[in-house]
């Protein structure tokens, strides 16, 4: 069993300090080095905006300092990860966003086009590149909402759709299938359903890690994960992989470019989902005993 030496946990904390973003930053102090919450929720309330969402390339890949349904997915991630209820405005933003129509926020908003970002993130034809948002990004942000009515009323509906799916999904609607499991008590049939989907979705051959896919450690972020026994094989080889990758500066890198998309601004997206890519593999190596 492969550990991370100190030397390159060091180089890892390194180039987090010296290269990753304020709140990846703060993240990174709170989890290692004795930073508190409220420094991070200080520094993450620096990317919300007046009516309570959050943009400002908190998702590296989206530039646009205008809120966005996915950057405040990620800001609430943060908020639970650091055991905090959502910074205050949050939900008033969730509310003033929801298609009730539709029972679905829209992924990001139309001004997006107006900022740099990758080419997936192009408003055109949106809806129909991402289902229609039914589980991306809503069956994670139904798992926020503090309204048990309405909360109920959102879940009934992308459960529905879940119920729909081959089993084949995209794999960042699982994960907010996921993350909603972790929230919320959902039926032994939608249950049944996640652990098939993990079964297929997963790619568990390592030839294959170096390209962009859903890696066991994504859907496994510890031992205490309700799918860590029928990973954990594949779990721990990723393990020894992620310790492997770790780019000589210290830091993980991306798997995906931007292609052709703002090639002048691609590079510092890219050093930014570095910093967020580093912190979340010494998350991850901790968590399972290997630092």
């Amino acid at each position: 069993m492969k550990k991370l030496s100190r030397e390159r946990f060091a180089a890892a904390a390194r180039f987090i300090e010296e290269h990753a973003r304020p709140v990846d930053r703060s993240l990174y102090r709170y989890h290692f080095a004795g930073g508190t919450v409220d420094a991070a929720l200080e520094e993450l309330a620096r990317c919300q905006n007046a009516d309570g969402g959050f943009g400002h390339k908190l998702e590296p890949d989206l530039r646009t300092p205008d809120s966005s349904a996915i950057a405040t997915s990620h800001a609430l991630q943060i908020t639970r990860e650091l055991r905090m209820p959502p910074l205050p405005g949050t939900l008033d933003y969730l509310r003033a966003t929801y298609d009730a129509a539709n029972h679905v926020w829209p992924i990001i908003p139309p001004t997006a086009n107006n900022a740099p970002h990758a080419p997936w993130w192009t408003t055109k034809d949106l809806a129909k590149s991402w289902n229609g948002f039914r589980a991306n990004p809503t069956a994670e942000l139904a798992g926020y909402l503090d309204d048990p009515r309405w909360q109920q009323e959102v879940v009934a509906h992308v459960l529905d759709y879940l119920a729909t799916l081959p089993d084949k999904i995209e794999m960042h609607e699982l994960l907010c299938f996921l993350r909603l499991g972790a929230m919320v008590e959902v039926p032994a049939a939608a249950r049944a359903k996640l652990v098939r989907l993990v079964q297929v979705t997963v790619v568990r051959d390592p030839a294959k890690w170096a390209g962009y896919g859903l890696r066991p450690l994504k859907v496994v972020t510890s031992p205490a994960s309700p799918y860590y026994a029928e990973l954990r094989d594949a779990v721990e080889a990723n393990l020894d992989y992620l310790i492997g990758e770790q780019a000589a500066d210290g830091s993980w890198l991306p798997t995906w470019t931007w292609g052709n998309n703002f090639p002048d601004v691609w590079p510092v997206a890219r050093r930014e989902w570095q910093g967020s890519l580093t912190l979340d593999a010494l998350k991850s190596l901790r968590s399972f005993g290997r630092l």
